[in-house]
Parts: C-alpha cells; structure tokens; sequence
C-alpha cells in the first residue's frame, strides 16, 4: 500500500509453492500481517508476519537508511501516472477503489508542502472512486481538501468545485436528500468560478464546467437546457485541447437523443468516433470509445436499427472483462433491448439473466442498481411486472 503498510494476499499457498519450484533454497517466506495461512507448509519452510514495509526490509537484514528517500516529484509523477490511467482503460470496481486509496494516500504525503498536487489527488481521488460506483466514498476523498482552498490557485480551486458538482451528480443516484437543483447550483456556481479566471488560465478548465453543467440538467431531465453547455464545452476542447473533444462530443449526443434529437445525435456521435479511430489515435482515447460506441448504438436503437445497434454494443461488451464494469453494464442493457427488437427472445433472456447477476451480486450499489434496470427493462418488455 501506499502508506507503507502491507496487505494481505490471496492464493498465498500456490504462490509460495511457485516460489519453491523456482527458488528451492528459500526457507523463510514474509508475509502481512493477518495473513490467512490456512495449510501446511514443509517445517523447513518459515511463515513470518510483518506490518510494514519497513520492518520486511529489516527483517531480511537489509539497511533501509541506505535506500533513497522518496522525493515530492517522485509522489507526483505517480500521481500523474494515475491520472493517466483513468483515460487509458476501465478497471473492475475493486481496482478503481485501490487507485482511489493510492491517490488520497498521495494526497496526504503532499498536503503540506504541496497543496496544489494534495488537491490534485484527492479530487482524482473522488473520479476513481465515482467510476467504482462509490460516490460516498468520492466525498470522502473531497472532504479531506476541504479548508485548504486559501491555499490553492485559481485554477486548482476551481478545478475542485467541477469535480464536487461531478459527485453530486453521481450521488443523486443514491442520496435521495440531494435535489437535481442543487447539482445545478454547484455546477454553474463552479462555471462563474471558472470564467472568473485570467484567459490564460481558463483552457484546462472551463470546456469541463461547461460539461459539467450541461451534465447537471441532463441528469435532471432538462435536455433542451443541457445543449447549450454541452455544445459550448465541445467548441472549447475542439478550439483548446482536442483530445478531449470526442468525450464532449459523446455528452452532447446524450443529450440530442434525449431531446428527440435522433438525426443529430447519430452525426454528433459518428464523427466523435472517426476522431478516435482516426490515424492520429491514442491508447488515452480507448476508455472514451468505449462511451462513445455505448451512445451510437443507443442512438440506432432509437432510430430502430437494431441489427447495427447490437454489433455497436457487443464491441463495448468485447472491450471489457467483466459484467460489472462500466460501461458493459449498460451495453448489456442495450443488447438485451436489441435483441428484444430482433425477435431474439433466446438471446436476449441470456443476457437479462447476465444483468440479474450484476444486480444481485456483491459490488457498489451504483453498479448493482445499473443491472437491475437493465433486468427491470427485460421484465417490463416480457411484461413480467408481478
């Protein structure tokens, strides 16, 4: 872990046996401490617990004064590796939730002498945490900037308030004490912040406030209303950075198919796709075509083109190695309906089936909540409602 301490492994028996196979000689093994260890090992095999990295080290007799400290760039320069993950792919909720941890535990070592990188890590923190499916735990992550914005730059601060308005948006899904209008308010309050910035400082982060306000009415079912954030924000990130104009331009999709939009939606969609399949493609644009795919085939869904939706979705499903990631989830959603569409009863009571075991199984109540609308969806066009 990142605070130093050690954590518990699994298939730890298989591992030490490996271990022997290649290394006959090793007769003390190191493990956490509370490490499971329920089997025999040979007697001349010793099985000794530690509770840090420190004391494994000086456990094998090795001087820890001897090893370089590590330095603030080190911290920051993993942070960024982090930060990077989010974009390259998408993880189980289990994964998400150790790189939320690692990116608070940074947060933490640079609070003092660096708070634009603390708060840097813990509202990156807070996205891991969201894409698990885990918006409390997202708030824990702010919480701990909270009283250090004096400290901060302009821009960092508002960088912030975008990505406390993204929790909220989230959280509406679980907390049924946060009202759509209070999203909206802390989203154009975190627009105001941003435009408040010198030109000069506003690139990194005003196309995200616009996004995030035009997210704000979409969750609240104000398509109309969201248009015209989510159109401003693509217009930035084309003119500013346009690697992440395929994301916008997924967001504003969203929002035509909402709006009835079907026509538009398709072109807006398409064109975000041939950016991410175009000659100057990145492995950063993998997770965001992903969502992009998700979106083109809800739009031939509602232009009743099943057939093209269904290989639409099936590439999101391909892309991604369990049920429960996001967004799999939902392409499963969308194939049930697809094939429901076709004719298909067969297949698509296989993959209602599949959703029931997400909405049944043990992962964040966001993710569970997603497999049960795609399973409520299933019995609704069965018209089992009893």
């Amino acid at each position: 872990r990142t605070d130093g301490t050690l954590h518990p492994v699994q298939h730890l028996q298989a591992k030490i046996e490996a271990l022997l196979r290649r290394h006959p000689e090793v007769k003390r093994v190191l493990v956490a401490q509370g490490q499971p260890c329920g089997f025999s090992m040979s007697p001349a095999i010793e099985i000794r617990e530690c509770a840090t990295l420190e004391d494994a080290i000086i456990e094998t007799g090795l001087d820890i004064s001897a090893l370089e400290a590590a330095t603030l760039e080190t911290f920051e320069g993993r942070l960024q590796q982090l930060i990077c993950v989010e974009s390259v792919q998408s993880h189980v909720p289990e994964t998400w939730l150790k790189l939320a941890a690692e990116a608070c535990a940074i947060g933490r070592v640079l609070q003092a002498d660096a708070p634009a990188g603390a708060a840097k890590a813990f509202g990156n923190g807070a996205l891991f945490a969201l894409h698990a499916g885990r918006s409390d735990l997202a708030q824990e992550c702010l919480d701990q900037s909270h009283g250090r914005e004096a400290t901060l730059s302009p821009v960092v601060a508002a960088w912030l308030g975008i990505v406390t308005a993204t929790r909220m948006i989230d959280g509406t899904i679980e907390d049924t004490a946060l009202s759509f209008q209070d999203v909206i308010r802390q989203a154009r309050e975190a627009l105001a912040r941003t435009q408040m910035l010198a030109q000069s400082e506003q690139a990194p982060v005003l196309g995200l406030a616009f996004g995030t306000l035009g997210r704000a009415h979409l969750h609240a079912g104000e398509a109309g209303q969201a248009i015209p954030y989510l159109e401003q924000g693509l217009a930035h990130h084309q003119r500013t950075d346009p690697k992440e104009a395929p994301r916008s331009a997924t967001y504003l999709a969203t929002a035509l198919r909402h709006a009835g939009r079907i026509p538009e939606a398709t072109r807006t969609i398409r064109h975000a796709l041939d950016t991410l399949n175009g000659p100057t493609r990145r492995a950063l644009f993998e997770t965001t075509k992903a969502y992009a795919q998700l979106e083109l085939g809800r739009c031939l869904l509602a232009a009743a083109d099943p057939s093209a939706a269904l290989r639409q979705f099936q590439d999101v499903v391909d892309a991604q190695s369990a049920d429960e990631q996001h967004p799999r989830i939902s392409a499963l959603r969308g194939m049930a309906e697809a094939y429901r569409q076709l004719g298909d009863l067969s297949n698509a009571a296989a993959i209602r089936d599949r959703c029931a075991r997400v909405a049944c199984g043990q992962h964040p109540h966001i993710v569970r909540l997603l497999g049960a609308m795609a399973l409520g969806d299933a019995l609704l066009a069965d018209d089992l409602t009893d």
